[in-house]
């Protein structure tokens, strides 16, 4: 069929905008934060509808090869069942189907003593499915976009070239960011949660572990034609790019990126002998520079930095243990999963770790989808995708596209100890280097040519494609308020609004937990109104909220602001379960708790069971109820002892008491220089031997000796820590003080010029040490000294207005009103609006002149 050459309306010209909107899309999806968020999603879809139908429509039919015929329908069959887990069922069907999915539905409004919906979908956020549908339908659209283009040579070198641009678009973007301190992406857009992501890898994609996922897919690539020259990439700039995108996944810290860069060169490496064993001598020589390239960056990259050697080479295998505790959701649910998108709603109900985290993936791609899909669905995904992409299908293109290839494996081996599958930016790169290696002609029997006849009707794909494209964008753009995230931040200020009524936040609430049902920080929300407002019970809520999250430490806190003065030893009962599963809340065990004990017993329920925990309130509470019940402090501190033997605490309590014994000589300390005496350097000697650097264990000692009457030997024991001590000043006041007590005018003048003399950390402390010297000096009544001194001190600190006025008033009382003259002036200067600067000037000025006629 003739067609016409000319304007954008002929095939060639719409395919050649076609390209250039794919390659668009890719650059836009990595640099608009991984299009995480649903506006941006929105924006590649619309891409996506818009290269997908300039490349097929009124196309040539396409022969597609076997593989790429299975990850299509592979794609089809994952999001229809994404889709049939946010269709709405009736409720006895989805109880047949998913008991406990449907037991969820049901008890979702418990709080307000409402039954669930009768028609319910069997995703538990059903948002976020939907998300997951429009998500799903772009990766496919990208995927035959990218399909038409690599079916020839230059499409496939267009498409790599595309990739490889958009990774060194985000290199560049994320050196440059923390290059120019900057605090919002592009300058645009501000973070809210500034504890996911580090301060000094600030990029378009936040997350370190999504950075170097996305730099090694062009670091392969690139890679790719360093070893083997390729026309897409000239090997020049694939040798640069290889080491700055390697460079940048060194720099992201990432464990994950930096193991799995190393398997995808070697795979490329292997993969490029294998394809050419004819040229292996000429393929070896390239490749043994090219790895001597690499490894020479690499260990540069880790040797200039110190924070780099840390955490690659961190041994924590914590994640592991989140990954076995996310499988524990496939007892209830493995066969239909939560519904896609619904992690993060429903992990909390078998999560085990302690604190206040939240934990949106499970950051293991085969937890990520049998927890969400089922186990299932799932399995069948995974083998489909397994096969597709073995290393026959890449082999089988005249000119195996290695690099891309090598960055599937890569990212997919990635994928299970971190999380960047979940990110639409790299996975249209990754459909991307799909498509490039599925791409081409098949050659299959009658059979397989009938299951690829999805590629023989290109204007039935570019329509079908295109509308169920934009069905999903008005299914989910509409309703980003409904989102996971923005209805916590958004219910976050309703909790705490006491103008709203209760109807009004129970119809507002009822609509988020609608949407949300397995979400247990919505029961929370309530909780916390109903703890500050009262105008209902605080049960349902905390209930729900426990029974969606177990370990909730925040709930147990209300519950047990709401037991207080209900009930004492509930109360106690729950802020221990407050402390033992959230370590932030221990302040509140120890200082809130503590007004609820009147004996050891009662202290002690207050101790949780893990020993961090522990140490932390039985220290509090020593602290707190030693005034109170002396008795009951001192038990605790053995608790406290037995627990932490090295816990410094409860030796310092015993050292101080032991100083105040040989001070005030009790009955029970009638000879103080022996037992308590004893007692107290038994103690100093061990906090000296904790802080060997740091004053305190030596001052003590000092003291306990002075008190016990040898004066002058404590002195010098404190004396003579002090040239080793990191709190120098500290002791070095102190020894003054003790000085000035015992009477002792040689060693307060020694201590004086001690201090003057000594090192100071910082400006500020070399100023704090004058000043402290120039009131000690005007103490003793040496003015004439301490102006001196506050003269220095204001010199130092010339922006210090408060040590100018104290000069003055001095020179004043010293009848030096000159001086006072001048330094009332220069504080009027600064301070031109304050009227007592100018009655001071006046009166010094004054006394000046009359003192110039005074007999002397």
């Amino acid at each position: 069929m003739a067609r016409s050459r000319g304007g954008w309306r002929s095939q060639e010209s719409r395919a050649r905008i076609g390209r250039w909107l794919l390659a668009a899309n890719i650059v836009i999806s990595a640099l608009v934060l991984g299009a995480l968020h649903t506006l941006p999603l929105a924006i590649c879809a619309l891409l996506a509808i818009g290269s997908t139908f300039l490349l097929w429509y009124d196309a040539e039919p396409l022969k597609a090869r076997p593989a790429a015929t299975l990850l299509v329908t592979t794609a089809l069959v994952l999001i229809g069942w994404t889709l049939l887990q946010c269709v709405p069922l009736p409720k006895s069907a989805v109880a047949a189907l998913a008991h406990e999915n449907a037991d969820i539905w049901s008890r979702a409004l418990s709080p307000m003593h409402e039954e669930g919906p009768s028609w319910i979908p069997l995703s538990l956020d059903p948002s976020a499915t939907r998300i997951q549908v429009l998500r799903g339908i772009v990766y496919l659209l990208v995927f035959v976009s990218a399909l038409r283009v690599a079916q020839r040579p230059e499409g496939v070198a267009f498409l790599e070239r595309a990739i490889l641009a958009s990774c060194l678009a985000f290199a560049v973007a994320a050196l440059l960011h923390p290059a120019f301190g900057a605090h919002k992406i592009f300058g645009i857009y501000d973070p809210k949660e500034k504890y996911a992501y580090f301060p000094h890898h600030f990029a378009p994609l936040l997350n370190t572990n999504h950075q170097a996922a996305y730099a090694n897919i062009g670091m392969l690539i690139a890679f790719a034609s360093v070893v083997r020259r390729r026309e897409g990439i000239p090997r020049p700039i694939a040798f640069v790019s290889v080491i700055l995108l390697l460079a940048l996944t060194l720099w992201a810290l990432s464990r994950g990126g930096a193991a799995t860069a190393a398997v995808g060169i070697v795979l490329v490496i292997g993969m490029t002998i294998a394809a050419r064993r004819a040229e292996r001598t000429k393929a070896v020589g390239a490749v043994v520079f090219a790895v001597v390239l690499v490894t020479a960056v690499a260990l540069a990259a880790i040797s200039t930095s110190e924070q780099a050697q840390q955490k690659l080479t961190l041994t924590d295998t914590s994640k592991f243990g989140t990954i076995l505790n996310a499988l524990e959701l496939l007892r209830s649910h493995a066969f239909f999963g939560v519904g896609r998108g619904a992690f993060e709603s429903t992990f909390p109900a078998v999560r085990h770790q302690t604190d206040y985290w939240v934990y949106t993936h499970p950051e293991n791609v085969i937890a990520q989808w049998t927890t969400e899909w089922g186990v299932p669905i799932s399995v069948l995904g995974f083998a489909a995708i397994i096969y597709a992409l073995r290393p026959q299908t890449v082999l089988a293109r005249s000119r195996p596209p290695l690099g891309a290839w090598a960055a599937l494996i890569a990212v997919g081996l990635h994928n299970l100890v971190d999380f960047n599958g979940e990110v639409p930016g790299v996975v249209i790169a990754l459909a991307t280097c799909a498509a490039i290696v599925t791409g081409g002609s098949g050659g299959g029997t009658t059979k397989t040519a009938r299951v690829e006849r999805w590629s023989n009707r290109p204007t039935v794909l570019a329509f079908a494609g295109g509308i169920t494209a934009l069905l999903a964008i008005g299914a989910t753009l509409p309703f980003t308020s409904g989102e996971l995230y923005n209805e916590q931040r958004e219910l976050q200020e309703l909790g705490i609004d006491r103008s709203l009524s209760k109807e009004a936040f129970h119809a507002r609430i009822k609509d988020a937990m609608l949407r949300h049902p397995a979400e247990p920080y919505f029961p929370f929300v309530g909780a916390v109104r109903a703890t500050v407002v009262q105008d209902e019970s605080i049960l349902p809520w905390a209930g729900r909220a426990l029974e969606r999250s177990p370990v909730y430490g925040r709930v147990h806190l209300l519950l047990a602001r709401w037991l207080f003065r209900r009930n004492p030893s509930q109360a106690r009962l729950e802020y221990r379960l407050a402390s033992e599963q959230d370590s932030q809340l221990t302040s509140y065990t120890a200082n809130e708790g503590a007004r609820l004990v009147g004996s050891y017993e009662e202290a002690f329920e207050l101790v949780p069971l893990n020993k961090k925990s522990a140490v932390y309130v039985l220290e509090q509470l020593a602290t707190i109820l030693a005034d109170r019940l002396p008795a009951t402090a001192v038990r605790l501190d053995r608790d406290l002892v037995a627990r932490d033997p090295s816990a410094l605490a409860p030796i310092r309590r015993t050292g101080r008491a032991a100083l105040s014994d040989v001070r005030e000589r009790p009955p029970w300390c009638e000879d103080g220089r022996t037992t308590c005496l004893t007692d107290g350097l038994d103690a100093a000697r061990r906090v000296k031997a904790t802080q060997p650097s740091k004053c305190e264990g030596y001052l003590l000692s000092g003291e306990l000796q002075i008190a016990a009457g040898d004066v002058d030997k404590g002195l010098d024991e404190i004396e003579g820590s002090i040239e080793h001590l990191e709190d120098a000043a500290t002791c070095a006041r102190r020894v003054i003080e003790l000085a000035r007590s015992a009477n002792r005018p040689a060693r307060v003048d020694s201590g004086i010029n001690r201090l003057l003399n000594g090192a100071c950390s910082s400006q500020q402390e070399c100023v704090d040490n004058i000043v402290y010297a120039a009131h000690t000096e005007s103490a003793r009544g040496n003015a004439r000294r301490a102006l001196a001194l506050y003269k220095r001190a204001a010199e130092r600190a010339p922006e210090n207005d408060g040590l100018l006025e104290r000069v003055a008033e001095i020179a004043a009382s010293q009848g030096l009103h000159g001086e006072a003259l001048d330094a009332y002036t220069t504080l009027s200067r600064r301070q031109p609006n304050e009227p007592k600067w100018i009655a001071a000037i006046a009166k010094e000025r004054d006394l000046a002149t009359r003192s110039v006629f005074e007999r002397r």
